[in-house]
C-alpha cells in the first residue's frame, strides 16, 4: 500500500504539470499550424483536391530508391570496415601541455 502511495505521490509534482503543460501546448501547435512543423497545406489537403500533373505514388519505385540507397551505404560501410581492419597508424606530432587542475 505504501508503495502505491509514493507511486502516486511522484504523478503530483510541480514538474509533472508543467511537463504536461508543456507536452499539451505543443501538440496544439501540431493541429492549429501543421505546416510550421514540415507538413505542407499538399500534405494535409486530400488527394482528390491535388491538382498535380505528377504521377499517382508508386510504392515499388520507391523500394527500388530504398534499396539502392541501402546497397550504396553497405558498400561504403564495407570500404570502411576494410582500412579498420588494415589498421590505423597514429602519429602524434606536437602534444599540447598538460594541465592539471586544481
Amino acid at each position: 500500500m505504501q508503495v502505491e502511495a509514493e507511486a502516486h505521490r511522484a504523478w503530483r509534482g510541480p514538474k509533472t504539470n508543467q511537463l504536461l503543460t508543456v507536452a499539451l501546448v505543443l501538440l496544439a501547435l501540431l493541429v492549429v499550424r501543421p505546416a510550421d512543423f514540415g507538413a505542407s497545406s499538399a500534405d494535409a489537403a486530400p488527394a482528390s483536391n491535388r491538382k498535380t500533373g505528377a504521377s499517382p505514388f508508386n510504392s515499388g519505385a520507391q523500394r527500388e530508391k530504398m534499396i539502392s540507397a541501402m546497397r550504396s551505404v553497405e558498400v561504403r560501410l564495407e570500404r570502411i570496415e576494410r582500412k579498420l581492419n588494415a589498421g590505423i597508424e597514429v602519429r602524434v606530432t606536437e602534444m599540447p601541455s598538460v594541465r592539471i587542475a586544481e
